[in-house]
């Protein structure tokens, strides 16, 4: 007797093989063959972009991070006194989901605005810089603060939220820490969670006598809140590498050691140019005189008589390998160029294609515009991710721009065809857009988070309506989840060309020859063995 089980049953298996194989394939395909620097489908309804108001008057989205159920807590400054503009901020916050729909089991319908306390009774406001997560899911936020009748012009402020946005009273006075400095106005720009939970915030500081010093700088809290009076001198380190030192950037290395980078200058009265710089600084707040010459380092990246160089940003490599970009002025001819400088751990230069201080090549293509850099991140596999605005010719309109380079610091083109990306994100561009990204982060997905502010509802006076601004995009294959079997990225399945480069590879092949003689067609995205 013939079972049922036998001929029939195995050609309805097959045929369901093939089925949901061709379903699967087709559920990954929709959003697999987003090539690098795309904007995610899966984010913002379809449209990889979202815009959220948040408080009454100006949103100013500064730090962003990921919580371990995909969710994203959004942090930033909001204006709550809409009869004056600009003058009364507070600490706002937004959690959304990871579609990118508000999370509305956070605060009051996904938003948490939390006016500063003032220690005087008068105006009293506070800039958000930096979050950081604690496994409470509490966020902590460092920026500066004002509060003018007790003379708090930025001072450094730290708040901590409970997870559900609501002010911590448990941390400090009523939730809020504040470090005031004697003779120093401070600019925070990063916080780091150290040993026994202590909180240490990096930034540059500059004198309340003399408007031509400033350094680095950094402040260092207890877990309670407290300053911590063991760190620095009175919890302040504070080394002048020369008169006018500022910084954007910093990192917390591996063995507890902050590295700060900046610009510096000798002399701000002169036409003394401005260098890259660095110095790191041991656990206790010492220099530590290990790294560079005395614990500080001083790169010149100007040509001629040329004095211009923006602050630059940090990357460090797993392997300590240190890289900075910043802009810098080169004669001839006198435009503003980008330069990368890498150093080894210890401080040494490494050279960049022949060249200690390499010019990058990245931003000639944006032909009639400009460039400003908000940060640099280092992708999985060593590229570097740099985000920032573009802005027209007129300096009217700008955009959130991305750019990815190669390790050699040459532009990567399977980076969306010619290696950077420009997204408009605002909603009224009635002035034209105003879209300024503030910070960028990699999830374990190889997708790239941008955060910023952009002009939200019309108004007559563009900086009362700006919102917060969110923008994810793909990177690449970091994991199975954005691999396709579409290898050259041309939109297709072809056995000629994705099946052949497949087969040689699963023959053992590499290198140049698993490539030659393809036949690619004109729109294929990545011809060559590296790409």
């Amino acid at each position: 007797m013939r079972s049922f089980l036998s001929i029939p049953f195995v050609a309805a298996r097959s045929r369901w093989s093939a089925l949901i194989s061709a379903l699967a394939f087709a559920a990954v395909s929709a959003n697999s063959l987003a090539a690098p620097g795309d904007l995610d489908s899966t984010f913002g309804s379809g449209f990889g972009k979202i815009s959220l108001t948040v408080g009454a008057q100006a949103d100013n989205l500064a730090a962003t991070k990921r919580l371990p159920d995909g969710k994203r807590l959004l942090v930033g400054s909001c204006d709550q006194n809409t009869a004056t503009p600009a003058a009364n901020f507070g600490l706002c916050s937004v959690r959304i989901n990871d579609n990118g729909t508000v999370d509305t089991t956070y605060g009051t319908n996904g938003r948490s605005v939390v006016p500063y306390l003032s220690v005087s009774g008068g105006y009293f406001s506070m800039q958000s810089r930096d979050v950081l997560l604690d496994s409470a899911l509490r966020a902590t936020v460092v920026g500066r603060c004002t509060d003018a009748l007790a003379s708090l012009d930025t001072a450094v402020c730290i708040a901590r939220l409970t997870a559900n946005g609501a002010i911590d009273t448990s941390f400090a006075t009523n939730g809020f820490a504040i470090a005031p400095l004697t003779n120093y106005y401070m600019m925070p720009t990063r916080l780091y969670r150290v040993e026994n939970e202590k909180l240490l915030v990096s930034g540059y500081c500059f004198s309340k006598t003399s408007s031509n010093q400033s350094a680095l700088c950094s402040v260092r809290f207890n877990a309670n809140g407290s300053t911590d009076t063991t760190y620095g001198i009175s919890a302040l380190q504070l080394n002048f590498i020369t008169p006018t030192d500022d910084g954007a950037d910093s990192a917390l290395l591996p063995d507890g050691k902050l590295l700060q980078v900046g610009r510096c200058r000798a002399n701000f009265l002169s036409t003394t140019p401005y260098q890259f710089c660095m110095q790191r600084i041991l656990p206790n707040g010492d220099l530590d005189i290990t790294f560079g010459t005395n614990g500080q380092r001083l790169t010149n990246v100007v040509t001629g008589n040329q004095t211009f160089v923006v602050a630059p940003f940090l990357s460090v490599a797993p392997d300590g390998t240190l890289t900075l970009i910043g802009r810098c002025f080169q004669a001839p001819p006198e435009a503003r160029e980008y330069c990368m400088v890498r150093y080894t751990a210890s401080g040494t230069v490494i050279p960049t294609q022949g060249s200690n201080v390499f010019l990058l090549p990245v931003f000639t293509n944006l032909v009639l515009k400009h460039l400003f850099l908000s940060g640099i991140t280092l992708q999985f596999d060593g590229k570097y991710l740099l985000h920032g605005q573009c802005a027209s010719a007129n300096l009217t309109d700008y955009d959130f721009c991305l750019a990815r380079l190669n390790v050699e610091g040459s532009l990567d083109t399977t980076f969306s065809n010619d290696g950077y990306v420009e997204t408009p994100i605002s909603v009224n561009t009635t002035n034209g857009p105003r879209d300024f990204a503030t910070a960028l982060d990699i999830d374990e997905q190889g997708r790239a988070t941008v955060i910023g502010t952009c002009v939200g509802a019309v108004s007559a006076d563009v900086d009362d309506t700006y919102d917060f601004c969110v923008a994810r995009y793909q990177l690449g294959p970091f994991n199975g989840n954005n691999c396709t079997p579409d290898i050259d990225g041309d939109g297709n399945l072809n056995a000629a060309t994705d099946g052949l480069i497949n087969l040689r590879v699963m023959l053992g092949m590499t290198g140049n020859g698993v490539v030659q003689d393809v036949p690619f067609l004109s729109n294929a995205k990545r011809t060559s063995w590296t790409s």
